[in-house]
């Protein structure tokens, strides 16, 4: 059986996945879900912004990781009831926040401009990420789970630390992952 380790408690690295220490998409974890959509998803190849450059965690930035980085936190989640009666339909919306992290090279003029650059271009794969992946398909064992599941973007916005040196560009996006179960689930 994998091991399963929650991602509220625990830092998970993409390398978990790769090999095989985990089996991704049986757990309803959104945070799990939306670090491996946003990984599994990645069509970016040029040097810098490829899969194999950039790290993906459920946990907060790293400074032993590679960078730049993102990462997938838990903010807070709400549960409403849809329907009542013989058969309740309950709502939960989990909001999570996606970090894209960049640092430059060295603290100079022209690496801050490409630092940008770069951070600039993993936005943009996020956010096309999550726009076309925004129905996420839960199995069990093989077979499709009766969840509706979809994700959107609330918000974004910038967190730069520009007075570190070297400074640290950071966006966050508010990211919404909704889904409705007939059971009532206690996170």
């Amino acid at each position: 059986m994998a091991e399963y380790k929650s991602a509220f408690s625990s830092q998970y690295s993409s390398t978990d996945f790769d090999v095989g220490r985990v089996t991704p998409y049986y757990i309803r974890d959104p945070v799990l879900n939306v670090m491996l959509l946003l990984k599994n998803n990645w069509s970016l190849t040029e040097s810098g912004v490829a899969t194999s450059d950039v790290s993906f965690t459920t946990g907060w930035y790293d400074n032993s990781l590679v960078l730049p980085q993102i990462t997938v936190t838990p903010a807070y989640n709400r549960k409403n009831v849809m329907e009542c009666g013989d058969k309740p339909l309950y709502q939960y919306e989990d909001t999570l926040h996606v970090n894209v992290w960049v640092r430059p090279l060295q603290d100079s003029g022209r690496s801050l401009g490409q630092a940008k650059h770069v951070e600039y271009i993993l936005r943009q794969e996020v956010e096309r990420i999550l726009r076309s992946g925004s129905h996420i398909g839960i199995t069990w064992a093989g077979e499709p789970v009766n969840v509706e599941e979809f994700i959107y973007i609330g918000r974004w916005r910038k967190l730069d630390e520009l007075n570190t040196r070297p400074p640290l560009l950071r966006s966050m996006y508010e990211v919404k992952d909704n889904y409705f179960r007939e059971t009532y689930e206690d996170a």
